[in-house]
């Protein structure tokens, strides 16, 4: 019986070891895995020319349709990027002439340059669609959003394929702290995808202004493989070498006990869900 339970003993000391070992390899592997490396692909700052600063469109607001340039107004449309009106509220759309469309007016500051793209009093919703970019999974923007009392069924959607990066859809914008500063949104996919970007509110002092966005690659860092390749390698060889001699790997048991680091994934960062997009740090643009 004595012998017996020196057995056991040694068997669950010799466990406990190999716990905290794979734990630290995982944590380790959270650490590392979780950097990455993102190359720009392309860069969309709005600093191309643009005759105006308004834009009225001659289509009626009735129908749903594209936005086409006007001569003499604000660019709406370019090579890489359309924008679509929708009648949702049966108002006079863009037909009355607002600030919209790419220009210098807006914030005190833009990000990047000194223009940017304006959806302002869109009376309907418009969707700004953006071309797919090669080998880019993952984007970055920079949005403002006027410190304006927002309505209700005022709505402002960001999506990436189909990951939503933010939606107002239900939820009062005046509650959600994202006013009258620039906010940096970011999210990858493991695919190419396309960006859209939806505003539909009804009055002059609401509108949202996009800047700086960034296409990347983003892949794992070599020395995040590396050690994913380093751990895996070392629990098989651990595994094996247990059944050998009659004892049990517990790798999946293991790393929990010790609530040891996963490695993070990137996800959209806003749909009814905590926090908040960080805030841009100030930089200085001549307007």
């Amino acid at each position: 019986m004595l012998k017996h339970q020196e057995r056991y003993e040694e068997r669950a000391k010799g466990s406990v070891c190999d716990h905290w070992g794979l734990a630290l390899v995982a944590g380790l592997i959270g650490a590392f895995v979780g950097k990455v490396q993102a190359d720009v692909i392309k860069v969309e700052s709005f600093e191309m020319k643009s005759p105006a600063e308004t834009y009225t469109d001659p289509m009626d607001p009735s129908f749903d349709h594209i936005l086409i340039n006007q001569p003499g107004q604000a660019l709406v449309a370019h090579e890489g990027w359309s924008a679509w009106y929708r009648n949702t509220r049966n108002g006079a759309g863009l037909t009355d002439g607002d600030v919209f469309g790419v220009g210098q007016s807006g914030p005190r500051r833009w990000v990047d340059g000194q223009q940017g793209y304006r959806l302002n009093d869109t009376d309907g919703a418009v969707d700004l669609h953006f071309d797919p970019v090669d080998q880019a999974n993952t984007i970055h923007l920079s949005l403002f959003i006027t410190d304006a009392l927002w309505e209700e069924d005022d709505v402002i959607q960001i999506s990436w394929g189909g990951h939503t990066i933010l939606d107002t859809s239900g939820l009062d914008i005046n509650d959600l702290n994202l006013k009258g500063r620039w906010l940096e949104f970011s999210t990858t996919s493991i695919q190419i995808e396309t960006l859209r970007i939806t505003v539909d509110t009804n009055a002059n002092d609401e509108g949202v202004f996009i800047d700086h966005i960034r296409w990347s690659q983003t892949v794992p860092s070599p020395g995040g493989l590396a050690l994913l390749g380093l751990g895996l390698a070392r629990s098989r060889r651990r595994s094996s070498t247990r059944r050998g001699d009659g004892r049990v790997g517990m790798l999946g048991p293991a790393t929990g006990a010790v609530n040891a680091p996963v490695a993070s994934s990137h996800q959209p960062q806003l749909r009814k869900a905590s926090g908040s997009p960080e805030e841009v740090e100030g930089r200085s643009r001549k307007v």
